[in-house]
Parts: structure tokens; sequence; C-alpha cells
């Protein structure tokens, strides 16, 4: 036997005993010395409750005032004070305070060695507790700072989060707790009824536990989290953890209403949830983490708006694991969101990896988006709209840090998207494909449209149809702006095909800036409109559209080039061009007007002016030369369209200008009634305001060059017309025009008055009365002849002629008639004639001779007599006539000669058989007039008064006669005192 091993062995057995005696007898010491230190201060401490509420304050800085305290030996033979309704408060910062319903705690011996307050059991219960988090990092629990993470200009003497943590155990029960945010990310939280506990294992072991109670026995939401470290919120501090956390919630659970802390979210009443999560850590950093979620009946406000979306279920899983290459795997399954209208997803699958601190992506397949009108209907003004097509694939990526990320980039492709649109914001677009990349500061985008129609109502008049469109979009982030590039683009629509290129540069704050190029090949004239965008002004599209009637636009190009804010650029702070060649283009004013045909020119925009040069057009046959119509501000409020053009025509064809025009009206549609030959040349100056063209101001001058007209009311025929017209849209003005008529020179001169009547004044030196005769009454013919200066006037309205009125001496004229009636050509006497219309139809003629003879006489719309009366001699002329007759004649003379009588009504007879003059027939010829030559005075009756009657050199004296006259044969009816006979004589 080894007697120095069993010496040792004895030896370590022996110290061993001591050793355990030493601690027994230690132990049993630190009892003893409780005990009397319980039994000599902790259980008459009640006694101390004003010197510890002096102590604290002198040492702490902070009041302390309790209800009351006690104090007992617990099972580990420690003392444990019990304090009831204890309240902490700073002086210096009142929102400091804690207060508690009942403390208990009891020291631990192990405060000894650690020179530090330890607790073997923390107790509080029945407190509340406002937790915030501030922007700097720190963390504050009813005003008290327990962490600093930045240096703190006063920094409390304790670390409260190592205070913590050194706790054997604490437990907060029946807590309300509160949480802000300063960042306001979060809405103010509040929590009630919470039951907390945080008990220190071996070493830096934790275990956290909070669960949540309602007023059942249920406990309906628990986290458990296990932790080394010597930390509580640092968790990249951790050596490992586990967390887990549970939730069985229904709509009467422990929140009674989600929408206390969060308004937008409303539980059904079928509401419930049933979640789990569970994680592991590992030296800071996340190993593996499950989620599953099920959510059923959950309710969501649309912000602005009453209107909620019903979700019948949420709901899936979510896994990530930490590989050995430090890379994550992430699965997210059976992704589930319905609504009351139907699935957005079901049973989706997601997919994603995470490079720690490096890089990661999350990808989702094959999406339909058609089911996203499930939720859209729900949206205020989304509910206009409606998606359709597939997005084959989304990628979302990023690179760095998953919470701090330094790039971000997404991936999709996507094919025959459809969007179709309710509201005049939002455009509808069909047959949408392509793919999508972008990142934080750029990105690039490839569309392509094939048989696609866009329709934005707000931006354009008519949709654009394409066929097809191939373009490439990039854009880039620079000094606070993005730059986008538009690389030329094919475009092919039923309308056109052309190329667009440019770029655009937007700016926070503004518009942007836009570079734009476009060249179109051939479009329809009448399409251009469609094409511009409202900001022109929706009266001047509609204007292109409606005004540009026909023709095509060649070779069109587009030049914009400056800041959007300014568009169109009406100061001249940018550029936007077009031009196009004009090919027998069609333009209609304004309505009610005749086109401009075949015009071949130019289209011109410029800036905030349209413009179109017509190098050469038609309008009514009529060929124009140096034809502007222009639109000087398309932006104005009031928008106006000026024309200017000169025209080379017939006569003829101008007085169809006119009848196809809004002055046709104006003129008592009196160019309907004109017959013209002859050539002129036309200047003309129109401005339509396009908001009403009935308001249309018009300026023109024709100029007749040896004209013949014919004018179809009871004017003669003109011949040898020279001269300017100038006509308004209130009526006419003519400063001197020269004819001929009656074989006689005139000049005639008009104006329009305020009230739109139009004054003509028509002057003749040497007016031929037998020709004037000859067409207004060729039975006077015989008996009139020679030439006397005659002023006729007459006036006419929007209803046509409205009066006439001839003046004359008649100097130079001889009537060859008994008297009072003849006269001879050195003689002057008076002659007056008016005419005016008739409210039924026709004219009716008043005439004055000297005083000794007035007429009335009723014309129809040819000029042909229809009925007369004369009066010779009396005083006032009968409105009353023998219908038998077409003339009436009252003839009272003191001497009547029958034979020089007879010999006047003879040359009537004569005149009335007799044909018109040659040169009347050939003038009438040439301008196709189908003239009346049957304008026969006959049958007329005369009524004679006289004292004296001389047949031959006999005197009858006394005579009362009634005389008819016939185209063939005069009737006498004589009755005197010495007579009675009725006499006949034939022609």
């Amino acid at each position: 036997m080894d007697l120095p091993k069993i010496r040792l062995k004895h030896l370590i057995r022996h110290l061993g005993f001591k050793i355990t005696v030493y601690i027994a007898i230690g132990y049993a010491s630190i009892v003893a010395i409780s005990l009397i230190i319980t039994f000599m201060v902790f259980l008459g401490i009640a006694h101390f409750k004003n010197t510890i509420e002096q102590q604290a304050l002198k040492h702490s800085g902070y009041t302390v005032q309790i209800g009351s305290i006690t104090s007992v030996i617990n099972t580990n033979y420690t003392p444990e004070i019990i304090i009831n309704n204890l309240k902490i408060q700073n002086p210096k910062n009142p929102i400091q305070v804690i207060s508690l319903n009942k403390l208990k705690f009891a020291f631990s011996y192990s405060s000894i060695w650690h020179l530090a307050p330890i607790l073997d059991n923390l107790v509080l219960d029945g407190s509340n507790l406002q937790i915030e988090l501030f922007k700097n990092g720190n963390v504050s629990v009813n005003g008290f700072i327990i962490n600093h993470a930045q240096k703190n200009k006063n920094p409390s003497k304790f670390n409260f989060e190592q205070l913590l943590l050194q706790q054997k155990y604490i437990a907060l029960s029946n807590l309300n707790l509160g949480f802000l945010e300063d960042n306001n990310t979060l809405p103010q939280i509040n929590f009630n009824n919470i039951n907390l506990s945080l008990r220190k294992g071996i070493f830096d072991s934790h275990d956290l536990k909070i669960n949540f109670s309602d007023n059942s026995a249920n406990n309906p939401l628990d986290l458990n989290l296990s932790w080394e470290g010597n930390s509580l919120y640092r968790i990249n501090t951790w050596e490992k953890a586990t967390l887990k956390i549970t939730s069985v919630i229904k709509k009467n659970s422990f929140i009674p209403s989600i929408s206390e802390y969060i308004p937008s979210i409303s539980m059904l009443e079928n509401f419930n949830t049933e979640n789990i999560v569970t994680a592991n850590i590992k030296n800071g950093r996340l190993i593996s983490l499950f989620a599953n979620f099920d959510v059923n009946n959950l309710s969501l406000l649309i912000p602005h708006s009453l209107q909620k979306i019903n979700f019948p279920k949420l709901g899936g899983s979510i896994k990530i694991n930490l590989d050995a290459a430090n890379h994550y795997v992430i699965n997210a399954n059976n992704l589930t969101v319905s609504t009351s209208s139907g699935y957005i997803f079901n049973n989706k699958s997601l997919r994603g990896s995470y490079l720690i601190n490096h890089s990661g992506e999350i990808s989702l397949t094959d999406t339909d988006l058609n089911n996203f009108n499930n939720i859209f209907k729900f949206i205020p003004n989304w509910n206009k709209i409606k998606i359709s097509g597939s997005l084959n694939i989304i990628q979302f990526s990023w690179l760095g840090n998953v919470f701090s990320p330094s790039d971000i980039g997404l991936k999709a492709n996507f094919s025959k998207i459809s969007i179709i649109s309710n509201n005049q914001y939002i455009p509808s677009l069909n047959n949408l494909s392509g793919s999508l990349e972008l990142s934080r500061h750029k990105g690039h985008a490839h569309i392509f449209l094939q048989q696609s129609t866009l329709r934005y109502d707000y931006m354009f008049l008519a949709p654009y149809q394409f066929k097809t469109l191939d373009s490439e979009i990039n854009w880039q982030e620079s000094n606070e702006q993005i730059i986008f590039n538009l690389h030329k683009t094919a475009i092919r629509t039923t309308d056109f095909n052309g190329s667009v290129s440019g770029k655009y540069i937007y700016k926070k704050g503004s518009s942007g800036y836009l570079n734009l190029q476009a060249d179109i090949d051939r479009v329809l004239t009448h399409k251009i409109g469609n094409y511009l965008p409202k900001v022109i002004g929706v009266p001047v599209l509609q204007w292109l559209n409606a005004g540009l009637i026909g023709g095509y636009g060649n070779n069109g190009h587009l030049d914009l080039d400056g800041n959007l804010d300014d568009f169109p650029f009406t100061h001249g702070h940018g550029i936007f061009y077009i031009d196009a060649d004009i090919e027998k283009g069609q333009v209609l004013f304004a309505k009610g007007w005749p086109t401009l045909d075949n015009i071949n020119g130019k289209f011109q925009i410029r800036n905030q002016k349209i413009i179109i040069l017509a190098k050469t057009a038609m309008s009514s046959q009529n060929q124009l030369e140096s034809v502007t119509v222009t639109i000087p501000d398309m932006t104005a409020d009031k928008v106006n369209l000026i024309a200017n053009g000169n025209a080379l025509g017939q006569t003829s064809n101008f007085m169809h200008y006119l009848i196809h025009s809004p002055l046709n009206d104006l003129l008592g549609k009196f160019p309907e009634k004109v017959d013209a030959q002859g050539p002129g040349t036309m200047k003309i100056y129109l401005k339509v305001p396009l908001s009403n063209p009935t308001k249309t101001t018009v300026n023109g001058i024709y100029t007749f060059q040896n004209n013949a007209l014919n004018i179809n009311l009871p004017i003669p025929p003109l011949t040898q017309v020279n001269g300017e017209l100038n006509f308004f849209e209130s009526g006419v003005h003519i400063k001197d025009i020269s004819a001929n008529a009656f074989d006689s020179n005139i000049r005639l001169a008009a104006k329009t008055d305020n009230s739109g009547i139009m004054h003509f004044d028509v002057i003749s030196n040497n007016l031929d009365y037998k020709k004037a005769s000859n067409f207004y009454t060729p039975f006077l013919s015989r008996i009139i002849s020679g030439k006397s200066p005659a002023d006729i006037k007459f006036t006419l309205t929007s209803n046509g002629l409205n009066n006439l009125n001839l003046q004359s001496d008649l100097s130079g004229t001889k009537i060859d008639a008994p008297s009072p009636l003849g006269k001879m050509e050195s003689q002057t006497t008076p002659f007056f004639l008016s005419l005016t219309p008739k409210a039924d139809d026709g004219f009716k003629i008043k005439i004055n001779y000297n005083n000794s003879l007035t007429g009335l006489a009723t014309l129809n719309n040819s000029g042909n007599l229809v009925h007369g009366v004369i009066a010779i001699g009396v005083e006032s002329v009968p409105e009353a006539i023998d219908n038998s007759s077409k003339v009436m004649v009252y003839l009272k003379t003191n001497d009547f000669y029958a034979l020089q009588w007879m010999d006047a009504i003879n040359k009537i007879v004569e005149s009335s058989a007799a044909p018109s003059d040659v040169s009347d027939k050939k003038m009438t010829h040439n301008l196709g007039i189908k003239k009346e030559t049957q304008n026969s005075p006959f049958p007329v009756e005369i009524i004679l008064l006289t004292k004296n009657t001389f047949i031959g050199k006999s005197n009858f004296y006394a005579l009362d006669a009634s005389v008819l006259v016939k185209n063939n044969a005069i009737l006498f009816n004589l009755n005197n005192a010495l007579t009675s006979c009725l006499v006949k004589s034939s022609f």
C-alpha cells in the first residue's frame, strides 16, 4: 500500500470537510445575521418609512412616496420587503415618475460580492409603464433613460439595463403598457393587463415571458424568449437565443378593437387569427425563422374614404434558414389573400435568398393581374380601373445589409397587360408587353405594343391606335434630378407611320424639362388635332378636327425643347415647332362659311401660334393666292382664328361665295338675286372667335373688272361695272363704283349704319329716261325721250330691299303728251318716285310729277305691272280700283283736247304692242334674263271731268266721259248737256 497516497486522500477528505463546515457556518452566520438584522431593522421597518423617503431623496435626488411598508422572512431566509402604493419621481423632471400598487422584493446575498443592489426577486403589480423609443436610439421608461445609445448631457448614475439583467427574477403583473416611437412611423400603442417575467439563469442566460390575458382564463398572446448575452435589446451581442410567439385571437379577445391604435383596421364579427413565430439566433445572427399566419375576417378602411375592404382570409407560411455559407434561403408558401370578391393570391409561392451583408433577392412568378381587380373595386378612383395580363416574373433585389441596403433593384417581365380606365386622369392601354429593370438610381424599360389602343381623355381628344410600337427607355438619377432617354422609336398607327426620340429631365417641384423630336410621313389633316395634347386648348383642337376637313399632311416634323411649366412657351422660353407639307388640303374657317379647297402649302406651329400658309388654293371656284390662316395664341382665354387671302376669279363665283356664307343672310339674300358676268379680284380678312363663330369679324374688298350684272329686283341691268366693294360682317361700303344702265353712266356709293342698314346712292348725270321708261313702263316709251340727271337712293336690310327713291328735275327730257303732262327738253319739272316692298309680295310704287300727276302702282317680283292708279288734276289718289281694269286714270282739267289725247293714247297703245328695242333684247339675252315682254297696262280706264271739250275747233263744253282703252280699241262713253253717245275707235 502506498502510504503517501493514503495520506493525500485523507488530507483532501479532511480539507473538504472543513470547507463544508466553514461554508455551513458562514451560511448559518449570514442567516443568523440576516435574522438579527431582520428582527432588529426590517421587522420594524415600518417605523423608518419617513427616514427612508428622506434618505432616498438625499442620495438619489428622487422623491419617494410610500403608502405602507412591511417585511417578512422568505423561504431563502432573506428579508423580503413589501411596499404598497409606491411612487418615485424626479423633482427636476416631473415626467419621470413610476407608480406601483404593490412592490415586493428580497435582496440577494450576491449583492455583497457584486457591490450592487441585486434582488432575489422583484415583483411589481398594478403599474402603468410608458416606453418611448427616441431617434438617437435611447429608450425611456416613464421618462427614465434605461440605456445610453449616445452620450447624454446629463447621464444617469445607474445603468438600468445592466441593473435589470443582474436581477435574479423580476415579475410584472396587471401591467398597462404604452409604446411611442419618436419617428412617428407607428401610432401610439397601448396594451392592458400584461404579465411579464424576466429570470436570470446561470452566467448570462435569461428568460423573458410575456403574455396578454383577457377577461377569460385564456392567454391569446404568448411570447417566450431565451437568450445568452449581457444586453436586453442589442441582439448582435447575444450568443444564442430562441424566440417563440403564439397567438390565438378572437374579436372579443384581449384587444377590444385593434382599430384603437390602427384606425384603418377593424375586425368583423367572426374575426379570428392563429399565428406562430419561432426563431433561433446564434452569435447575434438569425439562424432560422418560421412564421405561420392565418387571419380570417379582417376589414381594412381605405384612407380618406368610408369604403372598407373585407378580407375573409389572409394566410401563408414563411421559412428562413441560414446555410453554412452565411446564405439565407427564403421560402414562402401557400400565400393567400382573398377579398369578398375573390382571390388576389391563392396559394402562391415566393422564393428568395440573402447573402449576409452582401446581396439578396425575392421573386414571384406567374402572377395573374386580373386578380387585383378584386381589390381595386373597393378603392376610390382605382375602382374605375380594370387590369388584366400577367407578370411572368417579378424580382426584387438589394445590395448590402437587408435593413440598410446600399442599392435596391426590381426586374419584371410582363405580357399583354391591359388597363381599362373610366377615370379621365388615368389612361387606358391594352396589349402592353415588355420588361423592366430598375435600381435606386437608374433603370431600363423595353416596351412593345401591338394592336394597342391608348385612351387618355385628360390629355388627348381621341385614342391613339397603335399597330406596333417598339421602344426602349433608360433613366438615371443625377444631381437631384432624373434623366429619361427615349431611344429612337418606330411608331405605326392606323393614321400615320413615324418615329420619336428624346430626353426628359425630372426635377422635384417642377413639371420637368423635355427635348423631343418626332417625324411623321403622312397623315390626314383632320386627324392632326387628335394627336396634340389638350394643354393646347380644347377649342383649338376641336377646330383642328372640324376645320381641317380634307387633304394630307406630309413630312411632318415636331421639335419640342423647354421646361414643361412654360409649355407651349408663349413668352419664348422654349421651342414647340411643328412643320408639315399640306397636300390637297381643305379648310373650313367656321360653320356656314365656304371651304378653302385644294390647298397646297405649309402647316406650322410656332409655340402658341398655329399657321397655315397656302401657296395655292381654291374657294367657290376662285383661284386664291397668298392665303394665311393663323391662330395667334392658342392658349388665350378667347382664342381667335384669323384668315387673310387674295382671290382672282369670276364675279359669279364671288356671288356664289357670298351665297354660301353668313353674309348672304346679312345682305338680305341680295347675292342670290345677282346674275353676273366678268372677272374680279378679292381680298378678305376673317377673324373667327372659336368659342362663338357667329361673332366672326369680316373685312373684304371685291374689285369688279368690267362686269355685267343683272339683279332680280326692280333695278335695271348694269354693264361696264368697275370699282371696289367693301364688305363687312355688318354690311357693305362702296366709295365709288362706275357702271352703265339704260345706256347711261352711273356712279354707285354705299355705306352701312350702326343698325346694319345699308344705304346705296346711285347718281347719273345723263340718265336715258326713254330707256328707263322702256324697262319699267314700256307703254310710255313712245312719249318720253331725252336724258336728265337722276339721283337714286335705296337701302338694304337683312330682310332684303327696304326702299328705293328716285329724284330728278327732268331737264333735257321731253314728254310728248297734252297739258298738263307734256313738257319740252328745256323745261325743268320735278319728278319723284319711291319703291317699297309689300308685306305679302311684290313692290309698291308712288309717283309725283310736278304735283300735277300722282300715282300708285303695284309690281310683281319681276318688276311687271300688276295694277295702278293715276290722278291728274285730282288732289288725292284713290286706293281702290275696278278689278276689271289694270290701270285707272282720273283726269280733271278745264280744257280737254280730244285729238291730242287720242294721239298720245295711240302712241301708248303702239308702244305696248311693239317689242323692246334691239339693245335691250341683246343685253337681256347675253345675261340669260327671262324678262316678261307683255308688261302691258291695258285695259286702262280713264275717268274724265272737264269744263271744255275740244274736238278739232269745236267746243262741246263740260263733259263727263268714261274712256276704256284696250290694246286694240278705245271705247268712249260721252255725256254732257248737248249729247250722250258711245264711240268706239279700233286700231
